[in-house]
C-alpha cells in the first residue's frame, strides 16, 4: 500500500446519513458504528416526518399527506448537504428519497450510496427503484440481491454487505430474578409476521403444547391458527428490551422472510441472524447454504429445515443444557468478532477510500 494509499482511508469523512434512527434500528446502528469509527455524520430521520399510530383516522390522513412529508423530507437532505457539504451520502433503504434529491447531491459533489435491508427493491414504494440507477454504489443485504439488480434494473454496481449487530444494543444482561420470570420462554420466535412463519411456529404450538413458546412481532394479528394464538405476545419489542427477552428465551428460532415481488429468493440470512448470538441468545436458524459460510452447524448454532425438524430440534435443546450452552457462548464468540455493524460500516469507507484512490489515479 502506498503512503498516499493510506492517508485517504485515515480521512474524517463527512457522511450525510439518511435512515431511521429509533433506539436499537439498525439504520441508527450503523450511524452510530460511524461515529465509532471517528467520521462526522449528521443524520435525516424519516421517522421525524412520516408520523406513526395505528388508529383509522391518522392511518388515512398519513396517507393523504405523504406527498408533503415526503417533499419536506427531501428538502431537508437537499438543506443539509448544501450546509454540511458531506463527501459520502448513506441512504438507509431510502423508501422516501426521491431522484431529484440524488441528483441535486450528486451535482454537489457528494458520492451516493444505498444501504437496502430487504428482500425485494419492488415491493416497498415506487421511489426506491426509480432512485437506485441513480446512486454511485448499492450495498444489499441479500447475496441474490446482486442478481435481482442486474436483471431488473440492469444495474451491475452493487456489492453484498450483510446485516450486522450493534454493540450498544444486541449485548448480554446478567438477567435474573423478577426479569427472568417475566420474560422467559422455553421457545421463542421474534420478527414480523409471515404465512410461513406462521406454519412453522403453529406446528410447535400443536407437538409441544407443554412447553411456554412466545412469538412477538408486527402483524401477528393476522394468524388464523388458534393454536398458536396463546403464544402471540400481541406486540413488538424493540431497543434494549430486545435483547432481554432473547436471552431470557431458553430457543430463539430464527425464521427466514419468504420470496416477494422482484426477488428471487427468500431470506438466505436475516438481522435476527447476527442479533441473537450478539446478545447472548441460543439460535435455532433455518438452514441455508449461506448460513453455513457464516456458523458452523453443531458448534455455533442449531438449525433445522422443516417444522418437523423445528419441533425435534427444540424438543432435543431443551433436554440438553450443557449442549445448548455450549453452542450458545461459541456463537456469541463467534458473531461478536466478526459481525459487528462497525465491520460493516468501515467496509463502506474502504470501498468510498477504493473509490477517491481510483479517481485521485485517473486525474
Amino acid at each position: 500500500m502506498s503512503p498516499h494509499e493510506d492517508q485517504v482511508e485515515q480521512v474524517c469523512r463527512r457522511i450525510l446519513f439518511v435512515g431511521p434512527q429509533w433506539h436499537g434500528s439498525d439504520a441508527a446502528g450503523l450511524a452510530h458504528a460511524f461515529r465509532r469509527l471517528g467520521h462526522i455524520v449528521p443524520t435525516v430521520d424519516p421517522d421525524a416526518y412520516f408520523p406513526s399510530g395505528s388508529s383509522f383516522p391518522l392511518k388515512v390522513a398519513r396517507r393523504c399527506l405523504v406527498p408533503l412529508f415526503t417533499k419536506e423530507m427531501n428538502a431537508e437532505i437537499v438543506h443539509i448537504a448544501k450546509i454540511f457539504q458531506p463527501e459520502l451520502l448513506v441512504v438507509f433503504k431510502g423508501t422516501h428519497v426521491l431522484p431529484q434529491t440524488l441528483k441535486t447531491l450528486k451535482g454537489l459533489g457528494v458520492y451516493l450510496t444505498l444501504f437496502y435491508p430487504d428482500v425485494s427493491f419492488l415491493c416497498h414504494g415506487p421511489h426506491i427503484p426509480r432512485c437506485m440507477p441513480l446512486y454511485d454504489w448499492i450495498f444489499t443485504t441479500k447475496s441474490f440481491g446482486i442478481t435481482d439488480l442486474r436483471k431488473s434494473l440492469g444495474i451491475s454496481k452493487v456489492e453484498c454487505l450483510l446485516h450486522g449487530f450493534d454493540p450498544d444494543i444486541h449485548r448480554p444482561f446478567s438477567v435474573g430474578g423478577k426479569s427472568l420470570a417475566f420474560w422467559e420462554s422455553d421457545a421463542s420466535f421474534i420478527g414480523t409476521w409471515s404465512p410461513k412463519k406462521e406454519r412453522f411456529l403453529a406446528e410447535v404450538a400443536k407437538r409441544l403444547p407443554s412447553i411456554k413458546l412466545r412469538v412477538w412481532g408486527y402483524l401477528w394479528e393476522k394468524s388464523i391458527q388458534d393454536v398458536l394464538r396463546p403464544a402471540i405476545q400481541g406486540a413488538q419489542i424493540l431497543g434494549d428490551v430486545y435483547p432481554l427477552a432473547i436471552q431470557c428465551s431458553k430457543v430463539n428460532i430464527a425464521l427466514l422472510s419468504e420470496a416477494r415481488l422482484g426477488a428471487s429468493s427468500g431470506d438466505q440470512v436475516t438481522s435476527r441472524t447476527f442479533h441473537i448470538p450478539a446478545s447472548g441468545g441460543f439460535m435455532l436458524h433455518e438452514r441455508t447454504d449461506e448460513f453455513l459460510e457464516l456458523f458452523r452447524e453443531g458448534e455455533d448454532a442449531a438449525c433445522f429445515d422443516s417444522p418437523d425438524e423445528l419441533v425435534q430440534k427444540i424438543e432435543y435443546y431443551l433436554d440438553h443444557e450443557e449442549e445448548r450452552e455450549r453452542i450458545r457462548l461459541a456463537g456469541h464468540r463467534r458473531c461478536i468478532a466478526e459481525h459487528s455493524h462497525d465491520r460493516r460500516a468501515q467496509r463502506i469507507i474502504d470501498h468510498y477510500n477504493e473509490h477517491i484512490t481510483a479517481s485521485n489515479r485517473d486525474k
